[in-house]
């Protein structure tokens, strides 16, 4: 797999994608690849690379915290494997 933390994304491959965003957020988005003197693309890149590495901290703290709850008693067996196999994405791709 290929290291994303230390490659610089824009030599990554690139595949073309629709996306509808809100204008608003492109306004900011744009106003800030201006400030820094990069591209829309190259700030989006980096938005959601780093989103992405967020929410899977997120989903495998929160459904850890979820093991411990007794409400979810019944659904723990199916929690832990989301646990193993989010550990496992997040390994595969070197969050």
């Amino acid at each position: 797999m290929t290291n994303i933390t230390t490659k610089a994304i824009e030599d990554l491959e690139k595949k073309k994608i629709s996306y509808d965003i809100s204008v608003e957020i492109l306004k900011m988005i744009d106003e800030l690849a201006k400030i820094t003197d990069v591209t829309r693309a190259q700030i989006l890149d980096a938005i959601i690379f780093q989103g992405v590495k967020i929410q899977v901290d997120y989903m495998i703290k929160t459904w850890k915290e979820l093991v411990k709850d007794e409400k979810y008693k019944e659904k723990q067996e199916k929690i832990k494997k989301l646990v193993k196999d989010t550990e496992g994405f997040k390994k595969k791709w070197k969050l």
